[in-house]
């Protein structure tokens, strides 16, 4: 959608898990503002993370394949953080 540039969709179900920073998830009809420690089940809806801070965010999330994607499931384990700009630092496992 046009709603938010950095809007996107997976296929995996992801958990994520904000540790430090104001985030917003934008989704298309709604947005939740997260606190540190606020999980979030993202089940391939589409979606945007804002940053409201002036600090990098930090989340960390595991994404798991969805059982209608031929390949086999992987799990993926990742640290990411980002600015008000969006500029995402990812570290995968």
């Amino acid at each position: 959608t046009s709603r938010h540039h950095a809007m996107h969709q997976t296929k995996t179900i992801d958990y994520i898990i904000l540790l430090k920073g104001d985030v917003t998830l934008l989704l298309d009809k709604d947005e939740v503002r997260l606190k540190p420690f606020d999980t979030v089940v993202q089940r391939g809806t589409n979606h945007a993370w804002v940053n409201n801070g002036n600090e990098p965010a930090l989340l960390i999330a595991v994404l798991i394949t969805s059982s209608h994607i031929k390949h086999k499931p992987r799990i993926i384990f990742s640290c990411f953080t980002f600015s008000n700009q969006t500029r995402y630092n990812i570290v995968t496992v």
